[in-house]
């Protein structure tokens, strides 16, 4: 069984067959059905992109994650700890056709891929036993990975890389997503959300990395980001040289099965 990890724009057609599908969305779940495909999806591309587009700047303008605080005083000392973690009740919920979707998904077997940004918010509508499963040893295995992989994309001006630009060009460095649209001039803040989604792009390959999976599965080539974008051609052969990564096109994952 070959472990591929789906974008977006294919785990979606692929789980609910329409009449004027493509072929390959057909073939691709009949391969998921008789267990020849392991199929994942990563929780960040679900976890935003459930939030509409027209939504998502109101929504990160007002998104606080929690933060905790406890400790106590002992011998003139004070010992506490302080975390920071999704605050999910914040999430406005999936549209009901994306939660259809993902009980089609639930049904056939995909898996959930853990993000690990801290305080970004999860999607609360994505069900427990659809979540990948890791030892302690093996999650943080795990981080260090997406970590690695991430950075390197992030170095070569793709994925985050365009976000921490106009953090910088907006001199909003240090300063959270939801204050990095309260404040950047309203012509802009749709390039900021543009940035946002190729963040994420750059994420889940990460994850896709991170996890160890055989296949990343899209009909994405980057072409309205251009040279910024992480699937642009070229960018994809580097990550395939440097990482080993195979992005490849449904019709390409096909062949190779």
């Amino acid at each position: 069984m070959v472990k591929v990890t789906f974008d977006t724009n294919v785990w979606r057609r692929v789980v609910e067959i329409e009449a004027d599908s493509r072929d390959e969305y057909q073939e691709l779940c009949c391969r998921i059905e008789n267990e020849d495909i392991k199929p994942f999806i990563c929780e960040i591309a679900l976890s935003l992109e459930s939030i509409s587009r027209k939504d998502r700047p109101e929504f990160w303008e007002s998104y606080i994650p929690q933060m905790e605080a406890a400790g106590s005083f002992e011998n003139n000392q004070y010992s506490g700890v302080f975390s920071i973690s999704p605050d999910t009740s914040k999430h406005p919920g999936m549209h009901p056709i994306l939660q259809r979707k993902l009980v089609e998904a639930q049904r056939l077997g995909f898996k959930v891929i853990r993000m690990t940004n801290l305080g970004t918010v999860r999607c609360p509508d994505i069900p427990d036993s659809m979540y990948t499963v890791f030892s302690e040893n093996s999650f943080w295995e795990y981080c260090e990975r997406v970590a690695k992989c991430s950075d390197y994309i992030a170095s070569n001006g793709w994925g985050r890389a365009q976000y921490e630009i106009l953090k910088n060009e907006y001199d909003l460095v240090g300063l959270s997503v939801i204050d990095c649209l309260s404040k950047v001039p309203p012509e802009k803040s749709k390039a900021f959300c543009d940035a946002i989604a190729e963040w994420v792009d750059g994420a889940s390959i990460s994850m896709h990395f991170g996890y160890s999976n055989e296949y990343f599965c899209t009909e994405d080539r980057g072409k309205d980001a251009g040279k910024s974008s992480v699937f642009y051609e070229e960018n994809l052969a580097d990550l395939k040289q440097v990482f080993g990564l195979k992005i490849v096109s449904m019709s390409e994952l096909l062949e190779a099965l």
